[in-house]
């Protein structure tokens, strides 16, 4: 009888073990497809106006991905998307811009 019990109490351990380590499985599969994606991004100034390129590692441009500048001290200094082409420009701020 205690042998029956015990039994079936390893074997209630291990499928929960397995359900464990499946759904661990399947929450970290969306996490690795993301960080796969790194985003290229170029920025260059001309007259008046900043143009921003960017573009994933295989190439493929990014579209509607947020483009966020700051100035030197870190202040937000304004925020748009970049377009079908993955291009986002913006007229040169009187700050100097820190960071794209």
């Amino acid at each position: 009888m205690r042998k029956d019990n015990l039994s079936r109490r390893i074997s209630n351990y291990h499928k929960l073990l397995i359900s464990l380590a499946f759904l661990t499985l399947l929450l970290l599969m969306p996490a690795s497809v993301v960080f796969a994606h790194k985003v290229n991004v170029f920025a260059y100034a001309e007259g008046d106006t900043v143009y921003t390129e960017s573009y994933f590692s295989d190439g493929t441009k990014v579209k509607g991905g947020i483009v966020e500048v700051y100035d030197s001290q870190g202040t937000k200094l304004l925020a748009g998307k970049t377009d079908e082409n993955g291009e986002f420009n913006f007229f040169h701020l009187k700050s100097p811009v820190g960071s794209i």
